[in-house]
């Protein structure tokens, strides 16, 4: 077969972040029926995210069963800095708190979902990065393991805080 009729097939990781809000857990009124005891999620904001050099990196190796890179993506942090997302980040800008993915990330076919949940008392400032950390270092503290992806996001926490849900999701394609 010539090399002209070859046809290409690249492997792409593009993806979108999401923040969604709720009145904050400690505010919650069950008599008024809420249709859930904190009330409704609504979506603040959605942003595409860019897959850093580091989280490319960060596949192969999966890809390759290196040792400590079974774990997969395990956190998800936020933080107020402002810098757009660039291929050589390695962590956070300005990171402010980190969350554990809740329960098993959702995968159906090539897309994949990650959420963690932010109660509002941990979260009272003004989000605007977010990303997503993977490895068997990546811990509690701030921008520990390797940062696979990262993205600008616009949510105003500070003035009048509520619980946040951020859902990132991966389509491998």
């Amino acid at each position: 077969m010539a090399v002209e009729n070859l046809v290409l097939d690249r492997l792409a990781i593009i993806g979108n972040v999401r923040v969604y809000s709720r009145r904050p857990s400690f505010l919650a009124v069950p008599e008024q029926n809420l249709a859930w005891p904190f009330g409704d999620w609504k979506l603040e904001c959605r942003a595409d995210n860019l897959v850093v050099t580091a989280g490319k990196i960060l596949v192969a190796k999966m890809l390759m069963d290196e040792s400590g890179f079974d774990t997969g993506l395990t956190r998800i942090e936020v933080g107020t800095g402002t810098t757009s997302p660039a291929l050589g980040d390695i962590a956070l800008v300005t990171a402010t708190v980190r969350k554990t993915i809740i329960s098993s990330p959702i995968r159906t076919g090539n897309v994949v979902e990650y959420r963690a949940f932010f109660p509002a008392a941990d979260i009272t400032a003004n989000l605007r990065e977010t990303g997503i950390f993977g490895h068997s270092t990546a811990g509690a503290g701030l921008g520990s393991g390797e940062l696979f992806a990262r993205a600008l996001i616009t949510f105003n926490n500070a003035t009048s805080p509520a619980d946040a849900t951020i859902v990132w999701t991966l389509t491998f394609g």
